[in-house]
């Protein structure tokens, strides 16, 4: 299937799937497991043996995917941590590709060896999307924490080049890696594979807030970013809608699974939240988006009355985790709005 027809059969069946009121995409953290430790990442606070012990075995996943499939989802993620460092991913994978999901997998790519690529080869993705945040080995390991996994990246990037995989390479946007920025791009150009830049950072899922000291700052973020991508990112906030999540939370187009087997539909801010095990998904996205919508910007907080609001790129999900407010002032994202609209 070529580009064009690719994407008008996305289209035909994503708005099939609106008028029916019918999720379209499920972002599925398999695990939080990683052999990495990356010092911006928000979900390594859960990376430890006590978290991962909590995780649904491989029957549960299996249930839970069952169910995804029976809700209308045709598009799967398969997320993490790093979804191949669990011992049953190739029978989870393997589970998903024959139910007739269009799955996408993101990886560090640390994993990757010749086994690997070829079970690929053989059953591949619709993309699989490694994060290259420096092609400097030094740069790469400072953010990493992880000794040879540079080597280990660049490795597995060539066997799933040579496997003829298509590739998604990404990258955030931060102080450590600025001024080499523009030379990922480069290299994924090269490869003949996607890019896909970010320059957004989260706190922690645990409310630890380290990651953001490695934000890039607002200047410079526009110095490689353009008003289009910027504003792609985050999204604008209505100054005439005084709905808290005026963003795809509240379509329930796509929704998020964690290890746990718990639905959300707010990649950052997870609650309200439905377990999978006992419950159903439809009514459990319902119920949440219902949820979701009684939810109100603060008439007492400062973006209330802000004459900005309108242009005001911040996200109430990033302002949840970072304060444990969602109505909460962002300074640095109020300094990116305003330089962005200068």
């Amino acid at each position: 299937m070529n580009q064009i027809q690719y994407r008008e059969f996305s289209l035909k069946t994503h708005q099939k799937n609106w008028r029916l009121n019918l999720p379209n995409v499920c972002q599925f953290e398999l695990t939080f497991k990683c052999s990495l430790h990356c010092k911006h990442c928000y979900t390594d606070c859960f990376n430890n043996s006590v978290s991962i012990k909590k995780e649904l075995n491989t029957k549960q996943v299996k249930h839970v995917l069952k169910k995804i499939y029976n809700s209308g989802v045709l598009w799967l993620c398969f997320t993490g941590g790093d979804p191949l460092e669990r011992k049953d991913f190739f029978e989870i994978y393997s589970y998903a590709k024959k139910l007739g999901f269009v799955i996408t997998l993101f990886s560090s790519g640390y994993l990757i060896n010749r086994k690997t690529a070829s079970f690929f080869k053989k059953n591949p993705p619709f993309i699989f999307e490694i994060t290259v945040n420096s092609l400097d080995q030094k740069k790469y390991e400072k953010i990493t924490q992880i000794k040879g996994s540079f080597i280990k990246m660049k490795s597995g990037i060539k066997m799933l080049m040579d496997s003829r995989i298509p590739l998604r390479i990404k990258a955030v946007l931060m102080k450590d890696n600025f001024k080499e920025f523009v030379h990922i791009g480069r290299f994924a150009k090269e490869i003949n594979a996607y890019f896909q830049p970010t320059y957004l950072i989260y706190s922690r899922l645990n409310g630890d807030n380290s990651p953001c000291e490695y934000r890039a700052e607002p200047e410079q973020v526009l110095k490689i970013f353009n008003a289009k991508q910027v504003v792609t990112a985050c999204g604008i906030v209505n100054k005439k809608n005084s709905q808290l999540y005026d963003c795809a939370a509240q379509s329930a187009d796509t929704f998020f699974v964690n290890p746990y087997g718990d639905l959300f539909l707010c990649q950052l801010s997870r609650k309200p939240s439905v377990n999978l095990l006992k419950n159903d998904i439809l009514p459990s996205l319902y119920k949440i988006k219902s949820k979701i919508k009684k939810f109100k910007i603060s008439k007492n907080s400062y973006c209330y009355s802000c004459e900005k609001r309108d242009w005001c790129l911040k996200c109430p999900g990033i302002a949840y985790l970072e304060t444990g407010n969602s109505s909460q002032r962002l300074p640095w994202f109020c300094t990116l709005s305003e330089l962005l609209n200068k």
